[in-house]
């Protein structure tokens, strides 16, 4: 049969085995976790991508939208200006009521790219604020990992101390009680060697 030592340290084999097995399942787990918040934060950056080239587009036609007014506009105060002397006829006052319009929608064009831009920035800080949140957690597991490995090699190695004493008290005894079988043994070899002398005397 096996001595106690090796079957200690089967059981200690066993022991770690089952302990590496389940951090391998851990870091199995942060992986997939860690996996999932990159699809997540890829998926995030594609939608992210789309909205900002939407707005972009929103933007330039605007942009255009504004130009193409202002051209009408410059255009619309020429011809107000040539027609000045005749203000009072009804073609200078459909072409100053024109030039309110497009003033107006030029305004309001305006005033739109304003908040498409705000938008626009609104969703940089979101995304910005999210990818901090996902390094810290993935930054936070990789801490918690880091620490319960510690706590268990500090644990084994608390467990190894305490069976390295209690080997070396068990030895101790395993001595002593060693020294006294070999002085029982000696005890007993003197009585028979005694014995004998007497048995010797009485023949």
């Amino acid at each position: 049969s096996a001595s106690p030592t090796i079957n200690a340290q089967n059981q200690e084999i066993a022991r770690l085995t089952l302990i590496n097995a389940r951090y391998k399942k851990e870091l199995q787990k942060l992986n997939e976790k860690i996996q999932k918040q990159a699809e997540q934060e890829k998926k995030s950056k594609v939608e992210q991508a789309a909205i900002q080239n939407q707005l972009q587009k929103t933007i330039i036609s605007q942009q255009k939208e504004i130009d193409k007014l202002q051209v009408e506009l410059q255009q619309s105060k020429n011809e107000a200006d040539e027609n000045d002397e005749n203000f009072s006829n009804p073609k200078s006052r459909n072409e100053m009521k024109k030039i309110q319009d497009q003033t107006s929608l030029l305004e309001e064009a305006q005033q739109e790219i304003e908040k498409l831009k705000e938008r626009e920035i609104e969703y940089e800080n979101v995304f910005t604020i999210q990818q901090g949140i996902n390094n810290k957690l993935t930054e936070l597991m990789e801490q918690e990992i880091e620490l319960r490995v510690k706590m268990e090699i500090e644990r084994k190695d608390a467990e190894i101390k305490l069976r390295l004493e209690w080997e070396h008290e068990a030895q101790k005894e395993e001595r002593k009680e060693y020294h006294k079988r070999i002085e029982d043994l000696l005890r007993r070899q003197f009585e028979l060697e005694k014995e004998n002398e007497n048995l010797k005397l009485e023949l």
